[in-house]
């Protein structure tokens, strides 16, 4: 019974020792970019909001990415994780072959539970709050900064989700007639992300947002 307990441990433990220099260079990417990425949501509010809080997608797509990844590092000591895998992509006939492509295949698999669990735990207050903090560091005086996480009755709402949704149908359409091109996988994901990600934002706001009466 102690060894079934102590298992999982074991295995934690062989796989930190096995890969931590991949898992630490990764994490560390991560911040790199998920910062480079913020810094640029935070200048575009800046000019606009509702534009720095679509280029604040990056940012947890960046955290998507990235733990997509460790899990894909960690797949050659998984056999039977990697086995089962392999059943599924020879049972379906159709997989992408390169590793961008499944990469993106796989961030698109896990989407909808990411962002689950990137709301449930707090994470999208975290990002929110941050970035609403650079941009009044960037603005002198706070000039020009405003609100910038007021857009719920900005026209430009509408327009980004719009936007986003025509984008995502015509890659979606295009990556059909191109198979499983990793170009057109990405620029879906992307997409979609900026889709959830808005509307989870949205949600929240309509959330915390006292009514008139109240």
């Amino acid at each position: 019974m102690l060894a079934v307990a102590v298992r999982p441990l074991a295995l934690t433990l062989t796989l930190w020792w096995r890969f931590w220099p991949q898992l630490v260079a990764m994490v560390l990417l991560g911040i790199v970019f998920g910062d480079l990425f913020m810094q640029v949501a935070a200048r575009a509010a800046l000019l606009n909001h509702m534009a720095g809080l679509g280029l604040l997608t990056l940012v947890a797509l960046t955290q998507l990415i990235v733990t997509v990844a460790m899990f894909q590092t960690l797949l050659p000591a998984l056999p039977a994780v990697q086995a089962a895998q392999q059943a599924a992509q020879a049972a379906g006939e159709t997989g992408p072959r390169s590793g961008s492509a499944r990469l993106a295949r796989m961030v698109t698999v896990a989407l909808l539970p990411f962002f689950a669990y990137y709301a449930a735990w707090g994470f999208l207050g975290d990002t929110v709050r941050q970035y609403s903090r650079v941009t009044l560091d960037m603005a002198p005086f706070g000039e020009g900064a405003g609100n910038v996480l007021d857009v719920l009755d900005s026209r430009w709402l509408i327009v980004s989700v719009v936007i986003s949704w025509l984008i995502r149908r015509f890659a979606t359409a295009m990556q059909k007639r191109g198979g499983s091109r990793s170009f057109w996988q990405v620029v879906v994901v992307i997409w979609e992300t900026n889709w959830i990600f808005i509307g989870l934002y949205v949600i929240s706001r309509w959330r915390t947002t006292p009514s008139p009466g109240s």
